[in-house]
């Protein structure tokens, strides 16, 4: 197979500090840029903010004509793929190589031209998605606005996001709370996350054990959304390492997410050892491929587990995340997809 020559990224960086995309984004670039000479589109104040994060790399605002031949331009704003061209002040009449890096969930809200424009710019140019789920998310919304001879020459891959195994095997605590303890997986409690029904499950809960205590690490904009009980214990956002040591101190977690592109805060939660129950939403099938021990089906069959796991407190399986989610592996795996996918873009 070919290796590009040159690498152009266009990334994500509007807003992106308080949740994973950077993380993820640094993570592959860094990669990317040990094997190939990597220039990344930036703007000068988010080069100064961001800047550090990214090793071997050079910085700048367009694209020269000269950059375009045996050049790789890979996008992580794929809400901007169709005029990703004029984005990147790529001259006119040339036609660069392009793959879309998608990181993100679909499922937030977003307007309705602003989907189809999302959706058509994915099929236009060779796609590699987070995960099974989001691919298969995808797929749902691309029938509503692409024709079906479009959607066949559409060339989609998935590569999990994976998890770093060292770093969190480093960040665990060897303590546990005496107390029964569940963590809320991640800092935000967006629509999607449906935290109503955890509160309306640990009510009920409470009413026949009261020895369980539920905490929460979420950025102080959501902390009104959080009601006042006696079983639950608000914190404070921490940063990454930080997090995963109080986190790991705790015995379980619930997930009544309606809609996840990868989970990452679950399958880190699942790896620091505790306890999974998962609402068996259709991102929890695709990504767990029926290797959860506690999945749910309705509200009734999530209070009963719970009220057995709070009693038998018994640990989640570990070996899936090893072999599945590996960031390590996976970042290999990515690298060859995106050279895999150049490739398909050269004229034979």
């Amino acid at each position: 197979m070919t290796i590009p020559k040159k690498l152009v990224v266009y990334i994500i960086a509007d807003n992106c500090e308080k949740n994973s995309l950077m993380k993820v984004q640094k993570t592959y670039i860094n990669y990317l840029a040990e094997r190939i000479d990597t220039t990344i589109i930036l703007e000068e104040r988010f080069v100064e903010k961001y800047g550090n994060l990214f090793k071997n790399c050079k910085f700048s605002q367009k694209i020269s004509k000269n950059e375009i031949n045996d050049t790789l331009i890979l996008n992580f704003k794929t809400s901007e793929t169709a005029n990703i061209s004029k984005y990147l002040s790529v001259p006119r009449f040339v036609f660069p190589k392009i793959v879309n890096s998608f990181i993100t969930s679909m499922v937030e809200p977003i307007s309705e031209t602003e989907l189809k424009m999302e959706i058509f710019g994915m099929t236009l140019y060779p796609t590699i998605f987070n995960s099974k789920a989001s691919i298969k998310a995808f797929k749902n919304k691309q029938v509503r606005y692409i024709s079906y001879t479009d959607i066949e020459k559409s060339v989609l891959r998935y590569v999990n996001i994976g998890i770093d195994l060292e770093r969190l095997d480093n960040s665990k605590s060897k303590e546990k709370h005496k107390d029964f303890t569940f963590v809320f997986p991640g800092n935000q409690l967006a629509a999607k996350k449906r935290f109503e029904e955890q509160i309306k499950l640990f009510d009920a809960l409470y009413i026949v054990n009261n020895k369980f205590k539920l905490r929460l690490f979420v950025f102080p904009q959501y902390h009104k959304k959080v009601p006042k009980r006696e079983y639950i214990i608000l914190e404070k956002s921490l940063k990454q390492e930080d997090y995963w040591k109080e986190a790991s101190k705790c015995q379980a977690f619930v997930s009544t997410s309606k809609g996840e592109s990868y989970g990452l805060a679950h399958l880190e939660l699942l790896k620091l050892g505790l306890t999974g129950i998962y609402r068996n939403f259709e991102w929890v099938k695709e990504i767990y491929e029926g290797n959860l021990k506690y999945t749910a089906n309705n509200f009734n069959e999530l209070y009963l587990i719970t009220k057995e796991v709070i009693a038998d407190n018994q640990s989640g399986k570990i070996d899936f995340i090893n072999n599945n989610h590996d960031s390590k592996k996976q970042v290999e795996i990515y690298y060859q997809t995106l050279i895999e996918l150049y490739n398909l873009q050269i004229p034979k």
